[in-house]
């Protein structure tokens, strides 16, 4: 356990790759993660604001932080937010896959 009462099995300097950072349960938990990782990419698909504020909250506590935008079910995408983390971070040790299915979007959008 850390000082923090939160279990601790990542390394002591993580840096995480947070997917569906900005909103809905994304925003509370990831603007919570710096408790347990060091280093945080935001990604978001569609409200930059959203991360950006997101992103904020988050270094208030400590975190490094980096806003990259970009959709998880495009391959190039997924590239340029794992590159932009590794070339910024030196590595990405967490994933949290956070991005969730809009019921009012399609789905193929």
């Amino acid at each position: 356990m850390s000082a923090t009462g939160v279990a601790r099995s990542q390394p002591e300097h993580a840096r995480c790759i947070y997917h569906g950072a900005g909103r809905n349960i994304g925003a509370p938990a990831c603007s919570a993660w710096p408790r347990t990782a060091s280093d945080v990419v935001l990604n978001g698909s569609s409200d930059r604001a959203a991360c950006d504020k997101v992103a904020k909250e988050a270094e208030t506590l400590g975190a490094k932080t980096l806003v990259v935008m970009g959709r998880r079910r495009q391959a190039e995408d997924c590239k340029k937010i794992a590159d932009t983390a590794i070339k910024q971070f030196g590595a990405a040790t967490l994933l949290v896959n956070n991005a969730a299915l809009r019921p009012t979007s399609r789905f193929s959008r």
